[in-house]
């Protein structure tokens, strides 16, 4: 094992500090920033990202390191994610599998080359109806099983027989030499074998990165988004509360500068979409169809600015470089995801580079102005409602809320009222943001009392926003202590103090959201009585006692475990009454929520009169244990 070079040691030190891990072996630190520095440069910037679902370096994991499959560039870790994702409509999802083999190195070998190329084949057969010749840790037969279930799916949905999965496989190593070109010679060999055996794959992509690659990567993670451009013809735009504002016509050549990746085989710059109401829909979508259609029509392609409605651009600074040339930073393309999707997928077209498109820029940081926009640039089209979340009268109350408590705790909670907002403050802990979705989640499962609800965040959480979740009269305290505790209870997960198994396996990721509900019950124990999160003054003190408890370590974690040891017991009792139901299945149910909660003998004022109704008519019916 090499010494490692205190550059990376650095950003390792720095990765582990700021997503709160703790340091293991130095291979297995090094493996896990790997996984985070291949995975980030896929995954769609902004969004919640846990390497531990990625990483599967263990004692049995068959030479891979790290194991992911996107659709559609969304990281999914199950079959309910990768369903949730896909949809019902039949259409050819984008399918990429990435492998990533991470050796703490300061050269790259061919044996190592041939293991993870044996272990990318075998990894597949399940796929191929075949027994796997390596034994496998539980994690990656997890990975590999899923992987089998979304090939069937993909075949099954796609609607062209051409159309295959990408394969990418990353040997990272914290070497700074080039490969020897025996080692890449015999890798293109070894790569062109596995890709005849592996025919229903489109190509195996193979890299080398080494410490230089990895710093770049790592770096980009934390580098806020800037661009230069030139702007050749515009009408400056005079309106009172707007620094600057421009709508011109921009040949492709300079708009790639802004939705591109400097390597423009990198593709489209995700994070630059996250203030748009909805993301890509695919090129299988009715009207991106027509878009390409007119883009690669040598006939049409000079109608396209005309034809399309243009691309809504907000920056936080736009800055005169020279001569017409400007420098745009921190900017968000907020109408028109669809059309730069689709120009980028476009992109190697002949003559594509003079085809010319409307843009509308604008430069302003003041947040209502930003709102009144993306609420106005995106009143033509039906949108999903989560961004009302983002733009709701309640939100900017929770965000102040939020930071009235920063000083307060030496492990202050950070909430991204708008997705990407700490993307720069190197002072912010990764760990210790709170998003939209993931306080929804805390939120609905400790005061609404439905875990089985958020497993994934879907339209039928989103229509509530307004009715049960961010409602103007609720009191903001009960969303921070939810998030306060859950982070708190996966704080403990990670420095493994507490731990849910059942038959052996770990189960935290199907049961945290039932510990969170169980927790406040247990914590206070006031005749298991919840009160309004209406009712300024009962909520205020109950979760002002809630908030002093969690910030109590040995008591808080000796409540969480007793909330697991109580939810491992309902499980139990519950399967004893229900012996048909698959275990899988069980954290789905309102009715196993509800059987812990009749148990309990609860009451929770943020229920229905119905449903709260219904679980005080079953206590003392259903047999307590």
């Amino acid at each position: 094992m090499a010494d490692i070079d205190p550059v990376i040691n650095t950003f390792i030190q720095e990765y582990l500090q700021d997503y709160e891990l703790e340091p293991e072996k130095d291979y297995t630190d090094f493996e896990k920033f790997a996984c985070y520095c291949v995975f980030s440069s896929f995954n769609r910037t902004g969004e919640e990202f846990d390497v531990s679902k990625v990483h599967t370096g263990k004692p049995r994991d068959t030479g891979l390191d790290g194991v992911g499959i996107l659709i559609d560039n969304i990281l999914v870790n199950s079959e309910e994610e990768a369903d949730n994702v896909i949809g019902t409509t039949r259409r050819t999802f984008n399918l990429k599998f990435v492998f990533v083999q991470a050796k703490l190195e300061s050269s790259f070998n061919f044996s190592v080359v041939e293991k993870t190329v044996n272990s990318v084949k075998d990894f597949f057969a399940d796929y191929k109806g075949i027994e796997p010749l390596y034994s496998r840790s539980q994690e990656l037969q997890e990975k590999a099983l899923l992987a089998n279930y979304i090939l069937n799916k993909y075949h099954e949905n796609r609607l062209s027989t051409e159309e295959k999965p990408e394969c990418n496989v990353y040997y990272t190593t914290i070497s700074y030499k080039t490969v020897d070109s025996t080692v890449t010679r015999k890798q293109s060999i070894l790569t062109e074998n596995l890709e005849q055996e592996l025919n229903f794959l489109k190509r195996i992509n193979f890299c080398f990165w080494g410490a230089e690659n990895l710093e770049k990567l790592y770096k980009q993670t934390k580098r806020r988004v800037e661009t230069i451009i030139q702007l050749k013809e515009c009408v400056d735009l005079e309106v009172n509360g707007i620094e600057q504002a421009y709508m011109t016509v921009m040949s492709f050549s300079e708009f790639k500068k802004i939705i591109l990746h400097q390597d423009h085989n990198k593709g489209i710059i995700d994070f630059i979409f996250y203030d748009n109401v909805r993301g890509f829909l695919g090129q299988d979508n009715p009207i991106n169809e027509e878009i390409k259609k007119t883009l690669e029509s040598n006939d049409k392609r000079h109608l396209f600015p005309i034809l399309n409605n243009g691309v809504t651009l907000i920056t936080e600074k736009l800055m005169p470089q020279k001569n017409k040339v400007y420098k745009l930073i921190n900017y968000q393309i907020v109408n028109g995801c669809q059309t730069s999707h689709v120009l980028g997928l476009c992109k190697d077209i002949p003559d594509i580079e003079n085809t010319t498109i409307p843009v509308k820029i604008i430069e302003t940081d003041d947040e209502n102005i930003r709102n009144a926009i993306i609420r106005a640039t995106n009143s033509q089209t039906q949108v999903g409602k989560e961004f009302i979340a983002a733009l709701s009268e309640f939100n900017p109350k929770l965000e102040e809320f939020y930071q009235t408590q920063t000083t307060r705790s030496d492990k202050p909670l950070y909430y991204e009222r708008r997705p990407g907002q700490f993307f720069s403050q190197e002072n912010v802990v990764q760990a210790r943001i709170i998003t939209i979705r993931s306080q929804i989640k805390a939120f609905m499962a400790m005061f609404l009392d439905e875990p089985h609800s958020v497993n994934y965040f879907d339209k039928s959480l989103i229509e509530r926003i307004g009715k049960d979740i961010y409602v103007p009269s609720h009191y903001p305290i009960a969303y921070y202590a939810s998030s306060w505790a859950f982070y708190q209870l996966n704080y403990f997960v990670k420095k493994s103090k507490i731990t849910i198994d059942w038959e052996k396996k770990d189960i935290y990721t199907k049961a945290k959201y039932y510990i969170l509900m169980i927790f406040k019950y247990l914590a206070i124990d006031n005749n298991k009585f919840c009160p309004s999160c209406g009712n300024r003054k009962e909520i205020d003190k109950y979760c002002q006692e809630l908030i002093s408890i969690v910030n109590n370590l040995e008591k808080s974690e000796n409540i969480f475990k007793k909330s697991c040891e109580l939810l491992i017991q309902n499980i139990f009792n519950y399967r004893e009454n229900n012996k048909n139901i698959e275990f899988n299945k069980i954290f789905k149910q309102a009715n196993f929520t509800d059987f812990i909660l009749t148990q309990m003998n609860i009451e929770n004022k943020n229920l229905s009169k119905d449903r709260q109704k219904d679980i005080a008519n079953q206590q003392g019916v259903i047999p307590f244990y």
